[in-house]
């Protein structure tokens, strides 16, 4: 992975280079807009804010995926493994197809930008 954005990232950068170095070797570990002010000791480096280009970036969807899941657990708790597993793909796609379109909004708009007078 190019990104990795995770509570703990300070620390899980270490355990993932120690574990694989070639595999994480151009991965950037960040730490989570809302963690990240309990994380005063660690380097600056795993600070979102430090990087714009990723300021619109949701640091928090992972967490917000998962709560998700816990909030669905008793109404799939009954569900087969082929049923629990449609339903996750099913509501998965659900939330993302918004976002993808959000996105690609955001690059038509970026590439109409560029195509103006006075340019990127």
């Amino acid at each position: 992975p190019r990104i990795i954005i995770y509570d703990f990232a300070c620390q899980l950068m270490e355990y993932c280079l120690n574990r694989d170095p070639i595999f994480f070797a151009n991965t950037r570990f960040f730490i989570d807009r809302y963690h990240q002010v309990n994380h005063s000791a660690c380097s600056h480096s795993h600070r979102l804010y430090h990087y714009p280009n990723l300021g619109p970036l949701n640091s928090q969807a992972g967490e917000q995926i998962n709560a998700e899941l816990v909030r669905r657990l008793s109404n799939t708790s009954m569900f087969s493994m082929d049923h629990f597993l449609f339903f996750e793909r099913l509501s998965i796609r659900q939330y993302n197809v918004p976002k993808i379109a959000e996105i690609q909004k955001l690059k038509d708009h970026a590439a109409h930008v560029c195509r103006q007078p006075a340019g990127c």
